[in-house]
Parts: structure tokens; sequence; C-alpha cells
């Protein structure tokens, strides 16, 4: 069995790294160190204004080269509250939520780009089924 070992990116206002530069820094140093993983954190509600994950990860992306990347989705009661998901089924929802991505990246030749404001997977799922014709056909421009 293999442990993979990760590092939490500094993310929240209340203690941010100091500069862009200072988070390419961090980001070489973790990959430099022989660390497996880099995690951010996006959060619904938090005490503090949290970086945006996202805009995190793509400058990870840019500046390493064998690291994973990942992030944390909600944690707290209230967030799961906030949209309606019982906390008890967040594991449902993420493997469902996954195999909707999954799909719509097969149906789009791996192209994604979708901005779809409902936790209804199969209303996600039509929409990637409609939406993968026209992507392709852009694709192919």
């Amino acid at each position: 069995m293999r442990v993979s070992i990760g590092i939490h990116v500094p993310a929240a206002a209340v203690a941010p790294l100091s500069s862009g530069e200072a988070y390419v820094e961090f980001f070489r140093q973790a990959e430099a160190l022989g660390l497996d993983a880099l995690w951010t954190e996006d959060r619904i509600f938090h005490a503090a204004n949290v970086l945006d994950p996202l805009m995190l990860l793509a400058s990870a992306a840019s500046c390493t080269r064998r690291i994973q990347l990942g992030v944390s989705l909600g944690g707290r009661p209230e967030e799961y509250r906030a949209v309606g998901v019982p906390m008890e089924r967040r594991v449902a929802v993420f493997r469902e939520s996954v195999a909707a991505l999954r799909r719509a990246g097969e149906l789009a030749d791996g192209w994604i780009m979708l901005g779809v404001p409902t936790l209804d997977l199969a209303h996600l799922r039509r929409v990637a089924e409609e939406v993968a014709p026209v992507l392709r056909e852009t694709a192919a421009r």
C-alpha cells in the first residue's frame, strides 16, 4: 500500500502568503521536497475570505510537473444545508457528480466548460448531452 503525502495551500485571507511569487515558491518547494499533492479548499461559509481555489490550483499547475492537485469542497453541516444536500449523502452526491462530469467529458471529447447552478444530476447529464455536439463542432474548427 502506497501512502501519499500532501500539504494544504494557505488560502484564507487571515493567513495567506504575501504575493503571487510567494505562492509559486511554495508550490515549487512542495514539489522539490517530494510531496505528492497540494490541496486547497472551497467553502460556502467561512469566517475569513478564502482565495479562489481554482486560481490557486491553476497557478500550481503552471509551475509544477508531477504533483497532484486537489480541492476540498465543504465540510460543515451548514454548507450542506445551504445547498439542499443532507450531509450524510455527501459521498453519494460526490460520486454522482464525478460520474456526470466524466460522462460530459466523454460526450464532449474531453472538453468541459459548464456553469450549471444545480445539484440535479439528471439535469446536468441532459445539459451535457445537449452541449456535447456544439462543443465537438467548435473544437473541430
